[in-house]
């Protein structure tokens, strides 16, 4: 899709929501180099980022979502994501952190927080990864510990 036709798009949009998936991200042969996949999607998150500055535009990552997240708030820095995970085909709860409540997204829900610690406390979450990023890596990276909540 043209780029001016994409942003026409978007600006109707409240929220961007980049879903799990299978895509070469980076080339691991080229020093992991951005794919141009990648590089749209840097664009696009670039975009997302300057609407944040007008009005609250949340940008949610769910597996290889979270992955080009990871990339692109590092700077499109292939290298931020890293290899050698070993969580394959396992459930998992969700580890809610303080900071969970006090988020602009999550913060206002219109929902009982023991709900919600009822259902993330249960092994709901499906992992089949190899690919992630751990907290010392993580804050290596300027633009994700500035602009990304874990």
């Amino acid at each position: 899709m043209p780029w001016h036709v994409l942003i026409k798009v978007l600006s109707n949009t409240q929220a961007l929501v980049l879903p799990g998936g299978a895509a070469e991200l980076v080339e691991v042969e080229k020093n992991n180099k951005t794919t141009e996949y990648m590089d749209r999607i840097h664009k696009i998150i670039e975009w997302a980022k300057a609407r944040n500055s007008k009005h609250y535009y949340p940008v949610w990552g769910t597996c290889l979502g979270f992955e080009e997240a990871v990339i692109s708030f590092a700077g499109n820095n292939g290298k931020s994501l890293m290899n050698g995970f070993d969580d394959k085909g396992k459930f998992h709860e969700v580890s809610i952190k303080p900071t969970f409540w006090k988020s602009k997204f999550f913060g206002n829900l219109d929902i009982n927080k023991k709900t919600i610690k009822k259902v993330f406390g249960s092994p709901i979450s499906y992992y089949f990864h190899s690919e992630g990023i751990s907290v010392e890596h993580f804050n290596k990276f300027s633009g994700l510990k500035n602009d990304v909540n874990i």
